[in-house]
């Protein structure tokens, strides 16, 4: 490959991510964008013309501004990029000069700490993927960004919605910018104010969310989608559209220099823009015929929290410390307390009895309605003692040591992930506390053929669109993220297709195998079609 084929290629960040660790670019955020998509997204904003200035606020080593480079109508566009990264920056630096391309600058510094003041024509960008939470100048940044834009920002933001606000800001009249980042900004709460400044200043035009087959971020677990933004006079609302391969996304690319720079109708794969309190991201083929087969996952039953004591310390005790405390079995309720205790698809009395004789933490302690026992009475008062009564949830209950009144829920599910969301039978009838909400279905719900369907890849890819980002791969679901998320309705199946899945699903209880989990989720994907 000759040099000048390499500058134009994935080649400089192929060679970069051989020389360096995943911890090294996790620590920076660093995401190399592929170079076919970072073409179509220069071609964004360069469509209509060539623009004079430039910025990719996290330059990496480069790939929008070569992009547009290899279009040598845009040669003279100045361009600036800033990179925090010492060792990366001086690669930038170095690939341009040795390229033939000097005057493009590279800024060795944090782009969050630049000035507001300075507008540019075109913006690219792929920021970083990094926790806010973890930044050890976080609270200084939330109020340099209050003070800029009048924002109150949540500390589950992740660091690239800061760069998102900022690029917007520095976006001048007629200007465009192209910005790849995560979707689940679309749906997370944190992300409502950002949405709002988006229809505030009237920019957002399209919103291309990256199919499964066309994920640049294969070292993050999320979904990617670009924003496409143009400060102009709006006429059509933004357009959604899913891109299903990088045939098709460079088909779109193709079509931005006949554009007029205001959102097209849609194409049938788009949606119309919610308020900004609403998810924004629906899954695009259940506006389709599959629509026909879906009802919201309330149609069976209701999702609700598991239980919160306010103080786990005191209210989750193992069988020891029940022993210990001379409890009565009688004041006492077994319970689930973490996800990871029933890491299976259901959950035992035989796996409730070793995690009891291991010591782990299974007993809800229940005292209300047994003080006048002698154990309870002194448990009361170690209580008091530590001040567990005076915890934000137990002061607000009467008695501070009731717990809430929640029935073992049949069906559980957890509230973070990490990957796939988890559905556990719950044929021990434990009570769960908030690492799972409870799932309690309406009379006459088959629950077998239900969570035959949940446990599928096809229900999990339908469900990771009702779910909420909290960086770094952590997903969490609220219970009515839940209940309105859209399932198929496996009422409609035949009598034999009801047999098929749901003797698939016995075999899986039995024996977790992938091949039968195949197999169950092909003979839904029959029924779907």
């Amino acid at each position: 490959m000759s040099e000048l084929n390499r500058f134009f290629s994935d080649a400089p960040e192929i060679q970069t991510a051989a020389h360096t660790t995943r911890e090294q670019r996790t620590r920076l955020g660093q995401v190399f964008t592929p170079y076919a998509i970072a073409k179509c997204m220069a071609q964004w904003v360069s469509a209509r013309r060539s623009p004079a200035s430039v910025l990719d606020p996290a330059l990496g080593l480069g790939v929008f501004l070569r992009c547009l480079l290899e279009d040598e109508k845009n040669a003279g566009s100045k361009m600036t990029g800033f990179e925090v990264d010492p060792e990366t920056a001086a690669a930038a630096k170095h690939l341009f000069e040795s390229s033939g391309y000097a005057h493009i600058k590279v800024e060795n510094s944090n782009y969050l700490e630049a000035d507001w003041e300075s507008k540019f024509d075109a913006i690219l960008c792929n920021p970083p993927y990094r926790k806010f939470r973890g930044l050890p100048d976080k609270e200084q940044m939330a109020t340099t960004f209050m003070r800029h834009t009048g924002i109150t920002f949540s500390r589950a933001a992740n660091l690239y919605i800061f760069f998102l606000i900022k690029l917007i800001w520095q976006l001048a009249e007629g200007g465009r910018a192209a910005v790849i980042l995560p979707f689940e900004f679309l749906n997370a709460d944190y992300g409502v104010p950002v949405k709002q400044l988006l229809l505030d200043h009237g920019i957002l035009r399209k919103v291309l969310i990256l199919g499964e087959a066309l994920q640049p971020f294969t070292v993050v677990i999320t979904t990617a989608c670009i924003l496409c933004l143009e400060r102009s006079a709006q006429s059509n609302p933004p357009e959604f559209v899913t891109v299903h391969s990088m045939e098709e996304l460079s088909a779109i690319a193709a079509r931005f220099k006949h554009e007029d720079g205001s959102s097209q109708a849609s194409t049938g794969n788009g949606q119309a823009v919610r308020s900004p309190g609403e998810k924004w991201l629906v899954p695009m083929r259940l506006n389709q015929a599959a629509n026909k087969k879906m009802v919201p996952l309330s149609t069976f039953g209701k999702v609700m929290r598991g239980i919160a004591t306010g103080d786990n310390a005191f209210f989750v005790i193992s069988e020891a410390q029940r022993e210990q405390a001379e409890l009565d079995e009688e004041c006492v309720l077994p319970c689930l307390a973490k996800s990871s205790y029933a890491a299976d698809l259901e959950f035992s009395q035989e796996h409730f009895s070793r995690l009891r004789a291991s010591q782990k933490p299974v007993w809800l302690v229940n005292l209300a309605g047994w003080e006048d026992l002698p154990a309870v009475e002194r448990y009361i008062e170690y209580g008091l003692a530590r001040g567990t009564d005076m915890r934000f949830l137990t002061s607000k209950r009467s008695p501070w040591y009731a717990l809430e009144q929640r029935p073992a829920a049949p069906l559980l599910v957890t509230t973070f992930s990490r990957g796939k969301l988890r559905w556990v039978r719950n044929r021990a009838g434990v009570r769960n506390l908030t690492a799972f909400h409870g799932f309690y279905p309406h009379t006459g719900v088959d629950l077998d053929l239900l969570c035959a369907y949940l446990v599928t890849p096809l229900a999990q890819e339908r469900l990771t669109h009702q779910r909420r980002e909290y960086g770094n791969g952590l997903h969490k679901y609220e219970p009515n993220d839940l209940n309105r998320a859209m399932v198929m309705d496996v009422r409609a199946m035949g009598d034999a297709e009801k047999c098929e899945v749901c003797e698939l699903y016995g075999a899986l209880l039995l024996h977790s195998d992938d091949e039968l989990l195949m197999q169950l989720d092909e003979a839904f994907r029959r029924f779907d079609r």
